[in-house]
């Protein structure tokens, strides 16, 4: 979880599992489909909305681990980016 604490991202703790869910900033917290919809757009970067796992996961995105660690490490600098953007 070293690239997102670099960024300060905030994530829930993860339990061996190949994916996480990241707290969106608070201006885009209300639509997690739009957000993910709109940091494709952006950044081309590809994440699940939260809310497509239920009610409690509005307000998250979920990234997956299965692409190579530069791959991973691009896309969390550019969710950074994105998220600085809209205030987070």
């Amino acid at each position: 979880m070293a690239p997102l604490d670099r960024h300060g991202i905030a994530y829930a703790p993860v339990e061996g599992a190949f994916y996480c869910f990241i707290r969106l900033p608070e201006a885009l917290a209300h639509d997690s489909v739009a957000a993910g919809g709109a940091l494709l757009d952006a950044h081309r970067v590809m994440t699940m909305p939260g809310v497509a796992f239920g009610a409690a996961g509005e307000g998250w995105l979920r990234l997956s681990w299965v692409a190579t660690p530069e791959a991973l490490t691009t896309g969390i600098e550019r969710i950074a980016e994105f998220f600085a953007d809209h205030g987070g």
